[in-house]
C-alpha cells in the first residue's frame, strides 16, 4: 500500500471517530466515551497491523556498523 492510501484511511477513521464522538455518546460519562473511542481505535490498529504483516525479518541489520 502506498502512503497516500494510508493517509486517506487515516483521515476516514479520524472523521468517523469525530462523528461517533458527536452523535453516539450523548448522555454517557465523558471518561467512558473516551475509553470506548480509544478501544475502537486500538482494535482497528491491531486489525490493520495483522492484515498488513510483511515477511518476518531478523531484527539485526546487515548493514555495516556506524562509527563507534
Amino acid at each position: 500500500m502506498t502512503w497516500v492510501l494510508w493517509a486517506v484511511l487515516s483521515a476516514v477513521f479520524a472523521a468517523a471517530t469525530a462523528i461517533l464522538a458527536k452523535i453516539g455518546v450523548t448522555g454517557i460519562d465523558s471518561n467512558l466515551a473516551t475509553a470506548i473511542r480509544t478501544s475502537v481505535v486500538l482494535i482497528f490498529t491491531w486489525l490493520l497491523v495483522s492484515l498488513n504483516r510483511g515477511p518476518q525479518t531478523s531484527p539485526q541489520s546487515h548493514h555495516a556498523p556506524g562509527p563507534s
